[in-house]
């Protein structure tokens, strides 16, 4: 029936259990925290998975009952200013450890995305590609990037090194298809940086169009068969049977994974 309550969800419900034990559980960004209800950040135990915080609160509640320090659900519990303090000290400490697994969340993928071009390097151009950065950049717009850009000095000369950008918050809704196809589309557009003749920035040209044909990607402006194969904006269609989907196929099998763990659950949740 409309007039019907909405169900609540398995947190919810774990959360009331457990503030009648005497326990707290707060869902952070990432991660879960529980602690006694009159504990300190020194107590705190953080989780990132629902099912063993709702196992150690449990625990927790057992381990108090015996010693006699459970807290019953009528006491009060006001923010005195040790706690304040304590509680501006947890969070300080939740953000740096946040922050410490994005970075390492990064690098990891990186050095996925860092495989997949040496391996299609390797299938699809010959080895011939230099080294490439392959970063990580949101955009609201766009898939990806390419571009020559400075990076240091070695000795009185500046290097150049070529870099690839690819849009992480696509990795949760494209399949691991689409995302390496993106790749190649890129790696063309350094080929051709490299050995071709490229026009203006953002331009797709006819000898893009070919390479592209070359390794098994069919160049549409609608990204589907029909569509113009030279523009400003363009997309592509995987080959079937074409050099990318053999050798796409050949690294998934070798068990080559996206790890991309975004989940909808996590980014409503926020400090």
């Amino acid at each position: 029936m409309s007039g019907d309550p909405p169900a609540l969800s398995r947190f919810e419900l774990a959360t009331r259990e457990l503030r009648a034990l005497g326990i707290t559980l707060i869902r952070l960004y990432g991660e879960y925290c529980v602690n006694y209800r009159n504990g300190t950040d020194a107590t705190a135990v953080f989780l990132s998975d629902l099912a063993d915080a709702i196992a150690l609160g449990r625990a927790m509640a057992v381990v108090a009952s015996a010693e006699g320090t459970a807290v019953p659900v009528s006491a009060p519990c006001r923010m005195t200013p040790k706690a304040i303090i304590s509680s501006r000290r947890m969070i300080r400490a939740h953000k740096r450890r946040m922050h410490a697994l994005a970075l390492e969340k990064k690098a990891r993928i990186q050095g996925t995305l860092q495989t997949a071009y040496e391996f299609f390097n390797r299938q699809l151009f010959c080895g011939q590609l230099p080294d490439c950065l392959i970063t990580l950049r949101r955009k609201r717009k766009g898939k990806c990037m390419y571009g020559s850009r400075s990076t240091h000095l070695e000795g009185l000369r500046e290097r150049c090194t070529d870099e690839i950008a690819l849009n992480p918050s696509r990795f949760t809704t494209a399949g691991i298809e689409d995302v390496l196809s993106t790749l190649a589309h890129e790696m063309a557009h350094l080929w051709q940086h490299h050995f071709g003749t490229p026009s203006r920035a953002g331009y797709h040209n006819r000898e893009w169009a070919a390479k592209m044909k070359e390794i098994g990607l069919y160049p549409s402006s609608t990204g589907a068969a029909g569509g113009k194969e030279t523009g400003q904006n363009m997309s592509h269609y995987v080959i079937a049977g074409g050099a990318f989907a053999t050798a796409c196929a050949a690294l998934v099998s070798e068990g080559f994974k996206l790890a991309w763990g975004e989940t909808r659950e996590w980014c409503r949740t926020r400090c």
